[in-house]
């Protein structure tokens, strides 16, 4: 289990006869792959469907967190990498209790990129009792109109800009 997984570095780096089935990690924690397979010249297995969201996209240049990521991995081509930055939706019956803004933003961007009008069908359900700013959750979703009804925000202090720009959003948060 590499979901908690951060860092990547130079993970098969000269690692030249590797080509382990790895297509199913996942790596939506990671922030740096720099030279993870650099030298890995047997490597050529689809990781085209890894969710890279963490992956900042500015730096992908000189040194950044994507650099130099397949250098020397020669069997490696092109529609079978990753693309740095791409958001692919992952939670879906999610069950760890969110415990932080970041977390449960990019969970909430996962899952309206899956279905921008209703998120994921488990939403409702989600633990977001610890997390204490929501704010921009839902900020410009237009088509936004979720079930997020049971959530409790008890401990939220902040919510600033949190439906901005939600205009379909009319769901029941009475409680």
């Amino acid at each position: 289990d590499v979901s908690k997984v951060t860092d990547m570095y130079g993970m098969f780096n000269g690692a030249s006869s590797f080509n382990g089935d790895i297509s199913g990690w996942d790596v939506s924690s990671v922030t740096s792959l720099t030279g993870m397979f650099h030298g890995a010249t047997s490597f050529h297995q689809d990781l085209s469907k890894w969710n890279l969201c963490r992956i900042d996209t500015s730096l992908t240049s000189s040194y950044g967190p994507y650099f130099k990521v397949f250098q020397g991995a020669s069997k490696m081509t092109e529609s079978l990498k990753p693309t740095p930055g791409e958001c692919r939706p992952i939670y879906s019956n999610h069950t760890e209790p969110f415990t932080d803004r970041a977390s449960l933003l990019t969970a909430v961007k996962d899952c309206i990129a899956q279905n921008s009008k209703d998120g994921c069908a488990d939403m409702n359900t989600w633990d977001v009792t610890a997390v204490t700013d929501m704010s921009d959750l839902f900020n410009r979703n237009g088509n936004f109109n979720g079930n997020i009804s049971k959530w409790d925000t008890s401990k939220v202090t902040n919510m600033q800009c949190m439906f901005k720009d939600a205009k379909a959003f009319n769901g029941d948060i009475s409680k």
